[in-house]
């Protein structure tokens, strides 16, 4: 726990720093380079953690139905090494997918990463191995999409879905509400709200009909994180798009369009996550997006709103990354060596 917390507090200065400093690429590497050092050489990542070794080891025999993408890669890998330098690999790669679409769409990158460490880093590149290499190309496609580069949008979110399959599901629902109006929107957060009660059944009927995914049910039996993180940060988001919003360049602009979309995806998947809660890591598609959105927001404050915001969010992250550490598996420890740090 405490390396976590020493982490926490180096980003947090690096991310007072950003706050007053031009966008600096070295800077930025450098918090990179910390993640990925403690990402890649970690010799703990939560119950999955355990699975996917199971899974790498059994190989050339599919014990378990991941998709072709993370199967071709633990092939890949399988030929040079062990479990422990598939972690490595899998760290290099999510996390340069993730480090280059903060770059690219913010002017605080450092303070959107540590947002993003504070709140979802654990979870996310920790636990859901094969999830985060999928948001890596997930969130990169979004980003293509947004500037009109929609054959490289196409391209990295079908990569994305050959991690990690429900990246077809995030996309499809996004470009839904992109495409509608405002009674589109309040049509599908009614489909939503109707189709709740049974959506556990229905998921099971798609699957058995298309993927057979042989761990359908273990997967609509999974916990989350607590509900209450989501409902927050899913609420800070809005508040940031719509104080963005008042700029009316944003306002008639295509991004306009796509952070809408992503909010409202956002909104109805936490919908659905009160019914079957694994399918909060949905969330887990967009939430980069929120990071972008409150740094915005920050950044449209005057210099004295924006370090006292900058406190607050200080103060949530703190309790946040703790809260997590403590409620998953009854706490998280940092396995380094066979050794807890």
């Amino acid at each position: 726990m405490l390396i976590y917390n020493t982490i926490f507090v180096f980003l947090s200065f690096l991310a007072l720093l950003d706050l007053s400093h031009k966008k600096n690429l070295l800077f930025f590497l450098f918090p990179c380079f910390i993640l990925l050092l403690l990402t890649a050489i970690r010799g703990n990542g939560g119950d999955d953690f355990y699975v996917y070794e199971k899974y790498f080891n059994a190989l050339p025999n599919e014990i378990f139905n991941y998709g072709y993408g993370y199967y071709s890669l633990n092939m890949f890998v399988k030929n040079f090494g062990e479990y422990p330098f598939f972690i490595i690999i899998s760290s290099i790669i999510c996390i340069t997918l993730q480090a280059i679409f903060i770059y690219r769409e913010t002017e605080k990158p450092t303070l959107v990463l540590f947002l993003f460490y504070s709140t979802s880093f654990l979870w996310l590149d920790f636990i859901l191995i094969r999830q985060s290499i999928s948001v890596g190309f997930f969130i990169l496609a979004i980003s293509f999409f947004k500037n009109n580069k929609k054959i490289f949008a196409c391209l990295f979110l079908i990569l994305s879905s050959l991690f990690h399959e429900t990246a077809i599901f995030a996309g499809v629902v996004f470009y839904i509400l992109y495409r509608a109006e405002k009674a589109g929107f309040l049509f599908t957060i009614g489909s939503v709200l109707i189709i709740a009660p049974f959506l556990s059944d229905i998921i099971t009927i798609i699957n058995d009909m298309t993927i057979k995914n042989n761990n359908i049910t273990l997967y609509l039996e999974q916990r989350t994180l607590p509900s209450i993180a989501n409902v927050v940060e899913l609420t800070i988001a809005f508040v940031a798009f719509y104080i963005i919003n008042k700029n009316s360049v944003f306002r008639e602009s295509n991004e306009y369009k796509i952070y809408k979309s992503i909010l409202y995806s956002s909104l109805c998947i936490l919908l659905l996550s009160y019914t079957i809660p694994s399918l909060a890591r949905f969330l887990e598609f967009f939430r980069f997006f929120y990071f972008i959105l409150v740094v915005r927001m920050l950044m449209q404050f005057n210099v004295r709103s924006r370090y006292l915001f900058f406190v607050i969010i200080l103060a949530y992250c703190f309790m946040r990354l703790n809260s997590f550490i403590n409620q998953f598996d009854s706490g998280f420890d940092y396995i380094y060596n066979g050794k807890i740090l």
